[in-house]
């Protein structure tokens, strides 16, 4: 075959492949060629919004989902499959209505699918051409995520129980430092100590008292003009006085005894604690070191966890708080949106565009074709019911 043949045989492949995808038939085209530039341009239609569609989804799923590239690309073929098989079957059953209204209850399904795919396939392109401004939103958001997290983490209950573990740890500290001081009862705090204690500043004030009184009755003073010397009343103060005296030695008695006895209960107290101590610290420092591990666990987890959370949703949400307020960007936003969307539409709107227009001389040809099978079908069923009938 010459060059030129083959050219144009391969030509003739590839539009009666196009022509296929639009539902008409390449066969009846074929004897109408002022027709098939409609039918071929509706096929491309077709094929390069399930591209599009095809080549957008491996790109979401393998830079936004994570997937491998191979699954990407065999799931973004797939979708492509998918739209493919749609459209074609949308467009074919679309035919002429009376009510061009019908239309649009005919066409609806594809319009929606059009708007869902327009918004999925504008996603990757906004994600990546404001990639800069999403990726300055997700570090805000990661740092007021941390934020919150710090903020709450006092209260929560495994740092009070660290909290509880670092003050058992100093508090047996200072007894192990102190020998068991802290522990140990302070036995100028006894209570039976302090009331001796106010008993003999009592009697002190009293001997003092019936000293001073004595003493003005042997000899006189400004305050005690009617002194009269030695006699019945000095001797009653010196009695009261010696009482006074025998009693401060009496309690000075009573609170060394008690002192001592003090003393050596703190001795025994301070060895006890000191013991206790040494003994608890070991298992205290141990729920401290695992608590404090368990709690840098979980933050470091966290702080993990936030600085992946960079996928999808998170880049969406952040794309979502840096068009807030931006005119320039939603207007970007939106006009990408609307060019995929009828990208996407546009199969079925030429579709309808033909169907509102005059019949061509396709569509004449198809209802003839149609119309000569229909007649060979009835005198095909009238032959044979003859047939039944003279046998």
């Amino acid at each position: 075959m010459p060059p030129r043949a083959k050219r144009r045989a391969r030509g003739t492949s590839l539009s009666d492949f196009l022509i296929s995808l639009s539902g008409a038939s390449p066969q009846i085209l074929r004897r109408c060629p002022t027709e098939r530039p409609k039918y071929t341009g509706i096929g491309s239609a077709i094929l390069v919004t399930a591209l599009i569609a095809a080549m957008s989804a491996a790109f979401v799923l393998c830079l936004d989902v994570g997937l491998p590239l191979a699954w990407a690309i065999l799931l973004g073929m797939a979708l492509g499959l998918t739209i493919i098989a749609l459209d074609r079957w949308l467009i074919a059953a679309l035919d002429r209505q009376s009510n061009p209204w019908r239309y649009l209850i005919l066409a609806a399904p594809r319009i929606a699918l059009g708007v869902i795919l327009g918004v999925a396939l504008t996603t990757p392109l906004l994600l990546q051409i404001f990639v800069s401004y999403i990726n300055g939103q997700l570090a805000e958001v990661h740092s007021s995520q941390l934020s919150a997290y710090y903020v709450q983490l006092p209260s929560t209950a495994l740092n009070h129980k660290i909290t509880s573990d670092e003050n058992t740890v100093n508090y047996l500290e200072k007894v192990i430092d102190s020998d068991g001081a802290t522990a140990a009862a302070n036995p100028y705090k006894d209570p039976e100590l302090l009331s001796l204690e106010a008993q003999l500043t009592s009697a002190n004030s009293l001997a003092a008292s019936d000293y001073k009184l004595w003493s003005c009755q042997l000899y006189g003073g400004p305050s005690c003009p009617n002194a009269i010397g030695d006699g019945p009343l000095a001797e009653a103060d010196h009695s009261a006085y010696n009482s006074a005296v025998q009693q401060v030695k009496t309690l000075q008695a009573e609170i060394e005894s008690r002192e001592a006895q003090l003393n050596q209960q703190n001795v025994n107290d301070r060895k006890s604690s000191l013991a206790q101590a040494q003994a608890a610290f070991p298992a205290a420092q141990s729920r401290l070191a695992a608590d404090t591990a368990e709690q840098t666990q979980i933050t470091t987890a966290f702080q993990r966890a936030v600085s992946n959370n960079n996928g999808l949703l998170p880049r969406l949400q952040a794309l979502s708080e840096v068009t807030q307020g931006a005119s320039t960007i939603n207007t970007v936003r939106w006009l990408l949106f609307a060019l995929f969307v009828l990208i996407q539409c546009f199969p079925i709107g030429v579709k309808v565009l033909l169907n509102l227009g005059p019949e061509n001389t396709y569509e004449k040809m198809v209802a003839l074709e149609e119309e000569g099978l229909l007649r060979a079908a009835r005198e095909d069923v009238a032959r044979r019911q003859a047939i039944r009938d003279l046998g």
